[in-house]
């Protein structure tokens, strides 16, 4: 293919990402992983692409206060 693309190469998210996260830009980290999100159908990343994006998206979860629920053990009393 010889035209030029309007998503940035599978890489660039990665740099786009990190640069952003470094720098505090939660929002353009965001916008980083959703423009690659949305290039996979035409260029389906790696397993080390998908490594990384899923990295990528756990660490941007953290770092918005969404953290998943903890497993607690919880007891539950029975009435006899």
């Amino acid at each position: 293919m010889s035209g030029h693309s309007p998503h940035p190469p599978p890489s660039d998210w990665q740099h786009e990402f990190k640069v952003a996260v470094s720098s505090g830009q939660i929002q353009a980290a965001k916008a980083a992983i959703f423009a690659r999100l949305k290039a996979k159908a035409e260029h389906p990343p790696s397993v080390l692409e998908r490594i990384a994006l899923n990295d990528a998206i756990h660490l941007l979860r953290m770092l918005r206060g969404e953290h998943l629920p903890s497993p607690t053990r919880k007891t539950t009393r029975v009435s006899r």
